[in-house]
């Protein structure tokens, strides 16, 4: 997405120093974690993203947010199949990553692409190794060790 030749649809950068330091932060004010308490706690000046969020990126974010929001409407909006007597549903429109770069695409295109298929098949493969890692490394905590931050 282009908006006044800028692309807008990546999030604007936040140096690692600054994400652990605003982890810290969130640690030790005892609130919860969540994207409302990020924000709120970033509201201070001298906050660790304060600056990220409510200073010069400004207007980055806001066009990131917009883009984000624009995201999930688009990811939220179902079809529905019948196949073989049953009712299938699914999203209308998905995120493919082909060699080319990723796009959106109608299900109906992904279905109906051989190149399209393949590549949503393998990207839902890649998510589902990502899960399987996740719950690994899940199940081999142990109950004690500290937290620690990246």
């Amino acid at each position: 997405m282009e908006e006044g030749g800028e692309t807008v649809n990546s999030m604007p950068s936040v140096p690692k120093d600054a994400k652990k330091a605003a982890y810290d932060n969130l640690v030790a004010s005892g609130l919860e974690p969540s994207p409302e308490n990020l924000l709120q706690s970033s509201k201070k000046k001298g906050a660790p993203l304060h600056e990220y969020f409510y200073g010069g990126n400004a207007k980055e974010w806001a066009d990131y947010g917009r883009y984000e929001a624009a995201r999930k409407i688009i990811q939220s909006i179902p079809v529905h199949w019948r196949v073989g007597g049953r009712t299938i549903t699914t999203r209308a429109v998905e995120f493919v990553k082909t060699p080319e770069g990723g796009r959106w695409a109608f299900m109906r295109d992904i279905l109906s692409d051989k190149r399209l298929a393949d590549a949503y098949l393998e990207e839902v493969d890649r998510l589902l190794g990502s899960a399987r890692d996740k719950l690994a490394r899940f199940r081999s905590l142990n109950c004690g060790i500290e937290d620690e931050a990246a």
